[in-house]
C-alpha cells in the first residue's frame, strides 16, 4: 500500500490512535442502527428476537468484527470496549429482558448475564468459523442457507432460554 508509518502518525498520532479510530468507525454505525430500532413498541419476545436477528445479520455481513472484538479483549484487556460504545448492545438487551420479566413473559433472570450469553452466542459462530466448519465438511459455513439455519437456531435458543413457560411439564 502507499500508506507510510509517517502518515499514520501524522493523521492518527500513533498506531494505537489508528486502531481506536478503526474500532469507532466500525461500530458507531452499527450502534446507531440499533438505537433507531423501536423495541419499546414490540412485545418483549419480538424485541429480543429483533435484537438477535439484527446482531446475527450484521455479523454475517461483517464476519471479521466478532474476531476483532475477541482480540480486543485478549490483547488490550477490553481497553477500547467501553470507549467504542459497545455497552449499548448489552443495555438494549437488558432493557428488553427487564421488560419481559416485568410482564411475566420471561423467567426471573439476571439481565446482564443473559445479555452476555446472547452476545456470546451471536459472536461465537463467526469467531470459531474456521474450527466449526469441520462439523459440516460438505457445506460452506458462511453461505446464505447455513447463516439462515444458524440464525433460526440461535433465535430459538435465545427465546427458549428466557421463556417463563416451563419446557418440562410436571417439574
Amino acid at each position: 500500500t502507499s500508506v507510510t508509518k509517517a502518515m499514520i502518525y501524522y493523521y492518527f498520532g500513533s498506531k494505537e490512535g489508528l486502531y481506536e479510530v478503526m474500532l469507532e468507525r466500525a461500530f458507531s454505525e452499527r450502534f446507531r442502527s440499533l438505537q433507531q430500532m423501536n423495541l419499546d413498541e414490540l412485545p418483549p419476545e419480538r424485541a429480543l428476537e429483533a435484537i438477535a436477528r439484527w446482531f446475527l445479520t450484521d455479523m454475517a455481513r461483517n464476519t471479521n468484527l466478532p474476531t476483532i472484538l475477541f482480540y480486543e479483549g485478549i490483547q488490550n484487556k477490553g481497553k477500547y470496549y467501553k470507549r467504542i460504545g459497545i455497552l449499548a448492545i448489552y443495555e438494549k438487551i437488558a432493557n428488553v429482558l427487564e421488560r419481559g420479566m416485568a410482564s411475566g413473559v420471561f423467567r426471573p433472570l439476571d439481565p446482564r448475564h443473559v445479555a452476555v450469553n446472547i452476545v456470546g452466542l451471536c459472536n461465537f459462530y463467526f469467531c470459531a468459523r474456521e474450527n466449526i466448519k469441520h462439523l459440516w465438511p460438505d457445506r460452506q459455513i458462511l453461505s446464505k442457507p447455513m447463516l439462515e439455519e444458524h440464525l433460526s437456531e440461535a433465535i430459538d435458543m435465545v427465546l427458549a432460554s428466557v421463556s417463563a413457560r416451563n419446557p418440562y411439564p410436571g417439574e
